[in-house]
């Protein structure tokens, strides 16, 4: 009969390699929190410095366990593992924390029923409890899935030898289990703590996502009640764009329909129209507010220069290119440029523009690498571009790409209505600046004012307004410190007009025309409002044209 050795004399195995090997292996265990690499490493090391056929490494889990790796002696792994561990092994090992050891587990009283062993005619055997060590285990002892730090086994065995392991086997694989259960025990730490990172970062992007998606309703309900009170107040406002005419409503309208979108806008309109202050509106209610907005009006550099501004250039790349310099499209990736004067732009510099847009990179001046921009481009223009096309002065390809939505801001002869709301807030604008009194305008200066034909549009307004508040004598703008700032009528009283436009209406005739329309449906006092009159200046009109 065979007889059990609990500790029989060790095999001929060299003592010191045995050790520097397991030593070297329990160093190379926690330089990886990988909890599948540290099992297999594990074994992979056991087996090679023990001098296994087989190992397994095994995790309780309540009263049953799991087999979470299992490799020959060439590191292959061994499928359908768990039918091949003895229970009874498992539960000593669980039971008695302990390390076992079985010269030849055929012979063993305590495994006689043991079926996996008989079916397999295991011979040696070397059973090491993953008992972390005490102190960790109380410092842990919340995370630890058994009383006394028992985290599993690694079961070594040889089905062809006996006698394979000895007693300084078990003494330094006893030691090289503890490092392997603290491996074990930092693996699933990590995990644990990486799936709480992953789901903290999946809480936070979510938080973030509902923040974005609460500002944005705040926002759009901030201006929808905006626009309530404008309504309620018979006026409105589109970023620096104030009136309460149809004219501009219109016009407001489709900026606040096209602003959430990238679609390139074409903005059209006489000089001093409020052109940039549009495009810097379409910016402030887009997606892209929160990165830069940017402008650059083409008329103003020759086209060297240009190219420099808005693609930028390397050092040398032409005279006083002393440093690399980032062009226009460059500082507003993310954001919108706005291409003012576009008209004017000469047909090479129109070629270079047109393949920035077409494929979404920009070259610098004398640079051999493209870079990659995301820019949403808003153009405006005095002159349509569709007449300058049509005179062979610019690409219609380029037009095509810059007016996927065309946007033409009103002159202020066709919104004369506005222009009692606009020497307002300019009024209020320059008291604020100025620091001093706030002025307020005579009615006959409102009514020059009315009767001007603002070829300056709003800008012309603003600079007449600021300059005599500025010089007023009194709190009360008169109307011959106004018409002091007013541009000289260069054609015949009462009617105005542009070079190439069709003549514009006269004052009496825009009056006549606003009575005709709207006196049936508005009051005096609204219809007065409306063109920026008094009440009594509506009813001298109306009796001037014949329309009391």
């Amino acid at each position: 009969m065979r007889r059990t050795l609990l500790f029989p004399e060790p095999p001929m195995h060299d003592t010191a390699s045995v050790a520097d090997r397991l030593l070297a292996a329990a160093r190379l265990l926690h330089e990886d929190l990988e909890l599948p690499k540290v099992l297999e490493r594990i074994l992979d090391e056991a087996i090679a410095a023990l001098h296994a056929e087989r190992g397994f490494c095994v995790l309780f889990a309540g009263d049953g366990f799991e087999v979470a790796a299992a490799r020959y002696h060439d590191r292959a792994s061994i499928a359908r593992a768990g039918r091949l561990l003895s229970r009874t092994l498992l539960d000593r090992l669980r039971r008695e924390g302990r390390p076992v050891v079985l010269a030849d587990a055929l012979d063993a009283p305590e495994l006689a029923g043991a079926e996996s062993i008989r079916v397999q005619q295991l011979r040696s055997i070397l059973a090491l409890p993953l008992i972390v060590p005490a102190r960790a285990a109380e410092r842990e002892a919340a995370a630890a899935p058994l009383p006394g730090g028992i985290l599993g086994a690694i079961i070594l065995d040889n089905r062809f030898r006996e006698g394979v392991f000895g007693e300084a086997d078990v003494a330094f694989a006893a030691a090289f289990g503890g490092h392997a259960a603290l491996a074990v025990r930092n693996a699933r730490l990590v995990g644990a703590l990486r799936a709480r990172t992953a789901a903290l970062e999946a809480s936070k992007a979510e938080v973030e996502r509902l923040k974005a998606a609460l500002e944005d309703r705040v926002a759009a309900q901030a201006a929808e009640i905006d626009r309530s009170r404008e309504l309620l107040a018979g006026r409105f406002s589109f970023g620096g764009l104030i009136g309460r005419s149809e004219a501009l409503a219109r016009t407001v309208a489709l900026l606040r329909k096209v602003a959430p979108t990238d679609f390139p806008v074409l903005l059209e309109g006489e000089s001093g129209t409020g052109k940039e202050l549009a495009a810097r509106a379409l910016h402030a209610a887009s997606p892209r507010r929160a990165r830069p907005f940017v402008s650059l009006n083409c008329a103003t550099l020759p086209e060297t220069l240009l190219a420099a501004e808005l693609f930028g250039a390397v050092r040398g790349a032409f005279t006083g290119a002393t440093a690399d310099r980032d062009g226009l499209f460059v500082q507003a990736d993310g954001g919108t440029l706005l291409l003012d004067e576009v008209g004017t732009m000469r047909p090479e510099m129109q070629e270079s523009l047109l393949r920035v847009l077409q494929e979404g990179e920009v070259r610098p001046l004398g640079g051999a690498r493209s870079r990659t921009v995301d820019v949403r481009v808003l153009a405006a223009t005095n002159v349509p571009l569709d007449r300058l096309v049509a005179e062979g002065r610019f690409r219609q390809d380029l037009l095509f790409r810059l007016n996927a939505v065309t946007v033409r801001i009103p002159p202020l002869r066709e919104r004369r209505e506005d222009i009692p709301l606009l020497a307002d807030h300019f009024l209020d604008a320059a008291a604020r600046e100025g620091k001093g009194p706030r002025r307020s305008l005579a009615p006959a200066a409102l009514r020059a004012l009315a009767d001007h034909a603002w070829p300056g549009n709003v800008r012309e307004l603003e600079n007449a307004i600021r300059a005599a508040a500025a010089l007023a004598d009194g709190p009360a703008i008169s109307e011959a410190e106004i018409r002091a700032r007013l541009a000289p009528p260069t054609l015949a009283a009462g009617s105005i007009a542009t070079s190439g436009a069709e003549p514009l209406r006269s004052l009496d005739e825009y009056v006549r025309d606003m009575i005709l329309a709207h006196g049936g449906r508005m009051t005096d006092l609204e219809l007065a409002r409306r063109l920026g009159l008094s009440r009594k200046s509506l009813w001298e009109r109306r009796k001037k044209l014949g329309l009391l």
